[in-house]
């Protein structure tokens, strides 16, 4: 206790004493997005909750207990995002270990994303990292658990008050997967949840690390992009002065794709997701053209839904859905018809989230000799 008494300083050593000797437990959370209005200040009833504590884990699971305890999640959940709550707090030396395996897994499936926490504090410190530190702390996430579609990056941290008033350093992915929860729900999973319109945290203080978010920032959060970083900054809005929010939208896609943005494999996931009930609900009805006809128009009301709703411009249904006889088959044969199999295509053109606005703002400038008026002509972006 002496030991432990020349140590304490602040609110936060006393905070870190308390998860070291009490009973306290580390948690899986597996965010699962549903049609349920979500209130303002509320993550979703669907946001389900896991003890990471298989058998005699106790309060300090091991990374395998970790694993486990996520591989018996998939069994009940269908999850969109997956967070592994202060893991690197749990797990202070392995916990690489267990983002890589459900990283591959994740992957291997695709029917969820992961979400990743990059560490608010320098390690072994209680001091906040700068952007170099966080940054290099980034590079060797992404080096060691991967690149993927299906895997996102977070940090930066977020202060907050607590119900005492005291100011706290807070981790980032339970407001991450709120924002998620939000957008989802009000809008579509398709829509970012980042940016002044949806990525606002009202009661944050802003970020623990350095504010990244002022226009002289501009090139060091441009390299925290080129790794995959979403972050929270402070910025400027319209009408609420400055707010803290969530800034960049970005999965860790190697690929300069669309599905570089969380919300088209969000997207992908929800035709996934949307679909797959459709296409089992006919699994041993006849295997006939009306079938397939039937097929098409179940699925159309939600393409055309998604058309509606800034989802997806437009989309190609290829399925012989119209065929009447085996020679008009486009993309199936009367072989496999006659094996039971029938296959669809799915093709669309999908809505990204807007990146880069460039403005010219143009000053002509000119003098006349004979009146000695002058005007300006300059070009800036």
């Amino acid at each position: 206790m002496a030991n432990l008494a020349t140590g304490i300083q602040t609110m936060e050593d006393i905070i870190s004493i308390l998860r070291q000797f009490s009973n306290w437990n580390s948690m899986i959370t597996v965010g699962k997005i549903s049609e349920d209005t979500v209130q303002s200040d509320e993550i979703s009833e669907s946001n389900v909750y896991m003890e990471c504590t298989e058998g005699n884990a106790g309060t300090t699971p091991t990374a395998d207990e970790w694993i486990s305890a996520y591989q018996a999640s998939k069994a009940y959940y269908e999850a969109y995002s997956v967070i592994l709550s202060h893991i690197h707090q749990h797990l202070p030396t392995d916990y690489t270990k267990v983002y890589t395996s459900v990283a591959a897994d994740v992957h291997n499936i695709f029917e969820q994303m992961l979400y990743v926490e990059v560490p608010k504090y320098a390690p072994d410190t209680r001091t906040p990292a700068t952007p170099e530190e966080t940054l290099s702390a980034l590079k060797t996430l992404v080096q060691t658990i991967g690149a993927k579609k299906e895997v996102a990056y977070f940090g930066g941290g977020i202060k907050y008050y607590n119900e005492n008033g005291s100011l706290q350093k807070c981790d980032v992915l339970g407001s991450v997967v709120g924002l998620d929860a939000i957008c989802a729900s009000t809008y579509g999973p398709w829509y970012s949840f980042s940016g002044m319109n949806r990525g606002v945290i009202v009661s944050a203080l802003g970020p623990v690390m350095k504010n990244l978010g002022g226009p002289a920032e501009v090139d060091t959060l441009n390299e925290f992009a080129q790794w995959y970083m979403n972050l929270f900054v402070i910025k400027n809005t319209r009408t609420q002065g400055q707010r803290t929010m969530l800034w960049h939208g970005f999965t860790s896609n190697p690929v300069d794709d669309s599905e570089k943005f969380i919300s088209i494999v969000r997207l992908n996931l929800y035709l996934k997701k949307n679909l797959r009930p459709i296409l089992e609900s006919y699994i041993e009805e006849p295997n006939t053209f009306d079938t397939w006809k039937l097929i098409y128009h179940e699925a159309k009301e939600i393409l055309d839904d998604l058309q509606t709703r800034n989802a997806i411009t437009s989309y190609e249904w290829i399925g012989d859905q119209d065929a009447q006889s085996y020679e008009e088959l486009q993309i199936n044969n009367e072989a496999d018809v006659r094996q039971g199999k029938y296959r669809a295509q799915l093709k669309y053109k999908e809505v990204v989230p807007m990146q880069d606005i460039e403005m010219d703002v143009i000053i002509d400038i000119a003098v006349n000799k004979s009146t000695g008026e002058v005007s300006i002509s300059a070009q800036n972006n």
